[in-house]
């Protein structure tokens, strides 16, 4: 699902994101959704971001809560929750699973909606402390990813899955960061 934070009394819209899934009574979706200005600033409460809406303009719930960084250097999760409006059907949306043991070397998937073709990728590093290109200072932890081809804004929150073989595919974590190269940054999902 496609979403992205409806503009505020104080800040301006988000960029359109995925929506990675769910874990109990909430959504969860990437950071980048409170942030602005360039993605160098953060929203100061979850209570000055505007709705949370689907790419069809149909509002799916409000930020309920997010890591905001403390100081310099503060480790943070890369993940907002929402909490879904009342009228939303959201038993379709993917559970969040416990991530699987995980090798550098696996060969993983980024699940990204239609049209963008199979993005594969392999692992590099191990989960470890890694900078938040958007907030300078702050970090998450996250495993590196070399993929296939350039990563673009629109597949942030997209899952990535190992590639273990046909019908064999379990959740990695969700793509938060990546660089100016095919590099990307995983936060595993057990992590949440």
């Amino acid at each position: 699902m496609r979403i992205y934070r409806e503009r505020s009394d104080s800040y301006p819209p988000s960029a359109i994101y995925n929506l990675y899934g769910r874990q109990g009574d909430f959504l969860i979706a990437p950071y980048s959704l409170v942030l602005y200005n360039g993605g160098n600033q953060i929203i100061s409460s979850a209570g000055d971001a505007g709705p949370i809406k689907q790419a069809s303009e149909l509002v799916i719930g409000n930020i309920f809560n997010y890591d905001l960084p403390t100081n310099p250097g503060s480790l943070i999760k890369p993940i907002v929750r929402i909490a879904p409006s009342i009228n939303i059907d959201f038993a379709p949306v993917v559970s969040i699973d416990v991530a699987p043991e995980v090798k550098i070397g696996d060969a993983v998937i980024l699940d990204v909606l239609s049209g963008a073709g199979t993005i594969t990728g392999t692992v590099i590093d191990v989960a470890k402390r890694r900078p938040l290109n958007q907030l300078g200072g702050t970090a998450a932890i996250g495993y590196m990813i070399g993929f296939n081809t350039q990563l673009q804004t629109k597949y942030i929150g997209a899952r990535v899955l190992l590639n273990k073989a046909p019908g064999n595919r379990p959740l990695l974590g969700m793509l938060y960061d990546f660089g100016n190269n095919s590099r990307g940054r995983v936060f595993p999902c057990e992590l949440l």
